[in-house]
Order: structure tokens, then sequence, then C-alpha cells
């Protein structure tokens, strides 16, 4: 049994094996962010663990909500218990989405893009394909993420 645990001012996750809770073992830490460029994932707020039955890759995915660069890092949990990154750091042009929040209607992007657009259980909602803008309407109140085709992610929050 592992625990993950996300480190908000440093950045990253700490993964514990805790199959004996009174004594936790540090298993790995995992961190893309870089101290010298600024760049990478940082101020991880929220944390999901998202089983292989519910993942979009059939494999144990663990999510990382970044509040300050505001991107979502996603690891693939290893059977063997290590966590690794499945991708780099974004290195295309940073995405903004706006009005974020936004409420039912037309979200604007910085940049057109190709991607998709997940609910917080990593399950697709919609599709762009070279897209301006996207539209809102028929999504349920929540967090969602937008994972364009070039690495970048964005977040979306609808009230």
């Amino acid at each position: 049994m592992y625990a993950f645990v996300s480190l908000e001012r440093i950045g990253g996750v700490a993964v514990f094996n805790v199959n004996d809770p009174t004594q936790p073992q540090l298993v790995q830490y995992v961190n893309n962010r870089s101290l010298t460029s600024g760049t990478g994932d940082q101020g991880p707020e929220g944390i999901l663990f998202v089983s292989a039955a519910n993942s979009p890759t059939n494999q144990p995915l663990l999510l990382l909500a970044n509040e300050v660069s505001s991107t979502v890092s996603v690891y693939n949990v290893q059977t063997r218990g290590t966590v690794t990154a499945t991708a780099q750091a974004p290195r295309a042009a940073p995405l903004r989405l706006y009005p974020n929040p936004t409420q039912h209607g037309r979200v604007y992007l910085s940049r057109p893009v190709s991607g998709t657009l997940h609910d917080m259980t990593g399950r697709p909602v919609r599709t762009l394909r070279q897209a301006a803008h996207l539209e809102s309407a028929g999504l349920a109140p929540g967090v969602y993420v937008l994972r364009t085709n070039d690495g970048v992610s964005a977040k979306l929050v609808v009230q």
C-alpha cells in the first residue's frame, strides 16, 4: 500500500510505502520543477489517484493540480510501486483560457490549439482541432484540464 504526498512549496510528489503505518518508508520523490529557470509544474494544491479501471490509459494515474503554474501533472503509477512522469515539462507557448472561471458559454484560448478537454477523472469530454475557443455549455460545474497535442496543459473552472 502506498501514500502519495504532494509538496506545495518545493513541488512534486513523495511516494511512501505504508504497509506498516507505524514505519512509513520513502520510496520515491518526483519533481519536474526547475529551480533555475522557473519552468515545470509549481505549487501542487490538489492530488487525485485514478485507478486503472477509470484511467484512459488502463494504468493507474496520479494527477497533481498545480496552483502557481496553472498546470496538471500526470504521473503513471507503475505496478512495481514507483512513479514516473508521462511527459516532459511543456515546451510550447503557454496557453491561457478566458474567462476562467467561467459560467456556461464561450471560453477563448490565447492561441489556436488541437487537443482534448478532460474532466478531473481523466475522461475526455471535448476534442479540439485548431480551435481558438471552446463551448462550456453542457459541462457540469467543476475543474477541467485542456491537454494540447503540443504538450501544454491548462485548467478550466466551470461554475
